[in-house]
């Protein structure tokens, strides 16, 4: 590619590849900000976000390196010396596995030993944070290394006894604050090796909430993966050949962005070094679909061009979650409005996966086993009785000057603006909510005390336009107050955040013990996260709270996309995000938020746990990342109780004696719970279907990854087994704050780490590490101590190989909050 002051982007498809050619004149007569600049003299304000909606920066992407350094040393006989040099990879291929739950990546780099002696060698690969190295899988001179997952100490030995050997040889890694090192302590003279190694990304996939056209259009996700290659081919006798793999599971496409996206995340390739050069974007074309599943491959067989970035973006459904899904957004205050059939009970548990015999006690050396749990919590549940607390319902407006930026009426020939849209919305969900409010109360899902309902509105300032109480007999008159306010809603200043959330603290701690259900409606974001933030932490950090949940509705070009579901997910509540309010379906939404919210806040469910002990809590799906749920317990630890809120998706990991079935209870019902076993004992593991089923058949269909060992590895029941328990327990593989892990079981959960990481061979970095020893056929003198290569820190394999051209991102990059 020919050398340019700018990065060029380049887009490949299954007809070939094809620069990307920004249609500059459309994007700036169409763009939110250049238009609404030429109309109106809107230009954008603290709080306005004017990157396109669905933009992922590069720090927000699930990210991996293929950057490495290979330095083998050696005992030059001739020169009676140490000889120590580092060597270009002869080939790199990366493989990754994704599917909702998990994200896996294979590096293999191939090298050979042209020093005339045998040598060790290490391997260098930076530390990305939150992907930890799971597994190592090398091979040497026709000897093939398949580390075991073992106790730390064990593995510690097992490497230093082979190290000095002359019959065998071994591989162990470690980890330092930057850099993974990987030794080999013996390679021929002459002889080629490939260090295989595999990663797991912690916490599972990057994403968000797509912003959607409008509220008619499904609920979707969005991911970036990004690939930083490392190496360049061009202009050097010794390229670095590079492979890349993408294996997707099912329900997930790879989704070319957009245009504005595409322009966007050139633009912001370009401020990452100076050194970059080229963005490579692949489509979906490229994917060869099977029945659960796909897989996209693509090689450079001269190496790529100086500073190269690949980018996948993938999409996948997310279904919203709505309380009130089959209500007429049409209806009036006297319809008649009725609750949607719920969940059944003896379908709220949705999955269970046991690990037979995980370990044996230490009281009486009967076998335990592990299971996790997952349950779908409906919203109707029986035997509950509401909260005795008064509710508090705001409904916060974003009135800033973006708000007067102009888009097409409904009827679709006119113009109005964002806020007289919003004002149009707000207005009809004010009508009906006391027939909402009114059904959950005739169904005694809350009490019947009155509800106060605030009406806010903030700028640069907060203004707080009216609070009433809504009472049966008051209803109309007191919702034609606040509706009278809303029609006087009218645009001004920037997006101020802080004034709302200092304003929403002051009320709240008056009375902490209220239930509190916020409707956030704003076009924009926080101008300092950082002090936002701090304030909606000390409401929800209040020891004596009762209930507070914000639930969003973001709409505009110049939304903070990010901010505003990060703002719905550590309060518990959902975010609906949409480029226009028009239509019927957005009310729906709105009003189903709203009964949820009040409908969580007078129901906190007890589930009880016996002939088990809950060693750890979460939330899934669109709770992913949520505070889990609380547990608490007696003296004797049995039995548990696990709160819970209606509609949460909860997973549980308990243990419990080996054939004897945990008894989880709401109330007088005990649910059924089934086991898929993975017996540990005789090894005649049960399989469940699940995402990982999906990688196993690409497998099969494409026989060329057969000899991976990505696919061994996810074709591996045992290892499958273990890849979702050990998200629960190892400290290294969840978000901090996103598990729960209760302290009455500190001891067995230890236990259950180790067992279960050397039962799936899967490492957990606080119990275990891989090590693998191999028997030479022929006597091979060890390295001497001193000759030995030693691990170099991140800063020194970035700059590895300047004088050759090998190039390599700007170590900063990446290294972002993750």
């Amino acid at each position: 590619m020919p050398t340019t002051d700018k990065v060029q982007t380049t887009i490949i498809d299954a007809s070939g590849s094809r620069l990307f050619m920004p249609p500059e004149a459309k994007l700036a007569s169409s763009s939110s900000t250049a238009a609404a600049v030429s109309s109106l003299g809107i230009r954008p304000m603290a709080g306005d976000l004017t990157t396109p909606n669905n933009y992922i920066p590069l720090e927000d992407s699930n990210t991996f390196f293929c950057p490495t350094r290979i330095t083998l040393g050696s005992f030059d006989k001739d020169k009676k010396c140490a000889v120590k040099e580092s060597v270009l990879p002869t080939n790199v291929s990366l493989s990754a596995a994704v599917t909702t739950e998990h994200v896996l990546y294979e590096l293999k780099v191939s090298f050979c030993n042209r020093l005339k002696n045998t040598s060790a060698a290490i391997l260098a690969v930076p530390r990305i944070p939150g992907v930890l190295l799971m597994e190592e899988a090398h091979e040497v001179g026709g000897i093939k290394f398949e580390p075991k997952v073992m106790a730390k100490e064990k593995a510690d030995a097992a490497y230093k006894d082979a190290e000095n050997s002359s019959v065998k040889t071994a591989t162990l890694s470690s980890t330092a604050e930057d850099t993974h090192h990987i030794k080999l302590d013996k390679v021929p003279a002459g002889a080629s090796g490939v260090f295989g190694l595999t990663f797991i990304q912690s916490d599972g996939l990057k994403c968000r909430d797509m912003v959607l056209s409008d509220a008619s259009e499904e609920s979707s996700r969005l991911a970036d993966v990004v690939i930083c290659p490392g190496y360049t081919g061009l202009g050097i006798s010794e390229g670095v050949p590079f492979e890349f793999n993408l294996i997707i599971g099912n329900g997930i496409d790879v989704d070319l962005p957009t245009d504005d996206v595409i322009v966007e995340d050139t633009q912001q390739v370009e401020k990452i070094s100076p050194d970059m050069r080229c963005l490579i974007l692949f489509d979906g074309s490229l994917v060869q679909r099977s029945l659960l599943g796909g897989l996209l491959q693509w090689k450079s067989v001269c190496g790529l061009a100086q500073g190269t970035l690949l980018k996948v973006r993938l999409k996948y459904s997310a279904a919203s979650e709505v309380f009130y899904s089959g209500i007429d957004g049409n209806c009036s205050k006297t319809d008649e409005v009725s609750m949607v059939p719920d969940e059944t009970m003896d379908k709220m548990i949705t999955g269970v996966d046991s690990i037979s015999k995980c370990f044996y006690s230490s009281t009486d050396g009967s076998p335990l086993d592990t299971s996790l749990v997952d349950i779908s919590m409906p919203f109707d549940i029986p035997e509950t009785s509401p909260s005795a607390e008064q509710h508090e319902v705001y409904i916060i407006v974003d009135t800033s000057g973006s708000t007067s930026m102009t888009v097409r009426s409904d009827d679709g020939i006119g113009r109005t603006t964002f806020l007289d849209t919003s004002k149009l919305l707000l207005d009809g969900i004010l009508d009906v909510l006391p027939s909402h409010i009114d059904l959950l109360r005739k169904k005694k899902k809350i009490n019947q005390l009155p509800i106060k309902v605030h009406l806010w509105q903030f700028n640069s300032n907060t203004t707080k336009e009216a609070e009433i109480v809504l009472e049966e007999s008051s209803s109309l008159i007191s919702l034609s107050i606040l509706q009278a306010r809303v029609k006087s809603l009218t645009s001004a200043g920037s997006t101020n955040y802080d004034s709302w959330a200092r304003e929403l603290r002051k009320n709240v701690s008056s009375n902490p013990s209220h239930l509190h259900s916020v409707l956030l409606v704003t076009d924009g974001g926080a101008t300092s996260r950082e002090y936002f933030f701090d304030a909606i932490d000390a409401i929800t950090s209040h020891p004596g709270i009762g209930f507070f949940q914000v639930d969003c509705l973001g709409y505009g070009p110049w939304l903070d996309p990010s901010c505003v579901s990060h703002l719905a997910q550590v309060t518990g509540g959902e975010a609906i995000m949409v480029e226009s309010l028009r239509g019927m379906e957005i009310r729906v939404k709105v009003l189903g938020m709203m009964a949820r919210s009040i409908l969580r806040a007078a129901s906190s469910v007890s589930l009880k746990i016996n002939n088990a002990s809950v060693l750890a809590t979460r939330l899934l799906n669109n709770d992913h990342g949520k505070q889990p749920p609380r547990v608490s317990s007696d003296g004797n630890k049995s039995p548990f109780t696990v709160s819970v809120l209606p509609g949460q998706h909860v997973r549980l990991l308990l243990l419990h004696s080996s054939g004897k079935r945990p008894l989880i209870a709401i109330g007088s019902v005990t649910l059924p719970v089934t086991s898929e076993v993975a017996n540990n004992s005789s090894g005649d593991e049960v399989m469940e279907i699940c995402d990982d089923d999906d990688l196993v058949d690409i497998g099969e269909r494409l026989p060329e990854l057969r000899s991976s060992s990505l696919f061994t590895k996810l074709s591996n029941k045992r290892a499958l087994h273990a890849m979702k328990h050990l998200p629960m327990l190892e400290p290294a593989y969840f978000a901090t704050g996103s598990v729960n892990h209760p302290v009455e079981t500190a001891s067995e959960r230890h236990f259950a780490t180790l067992h279960t990481s050397i039962f799936g061979q899967i490492v957990s970095p606080s119990v275990t590490k891989g090590c693998a020893v191999a028997q030479l056929e022929m006597g091979i003198q060890p390295v001497p101590e001193h000759c030995r290569p030693v691990p170099s820190n991140i800063a020194s394999v970035f700059s590895s190989h300047r004088s050759k051209r090998e190039s390599y991102l700007m170590p900063s990059f990446g290294y972002g909050p993750y």
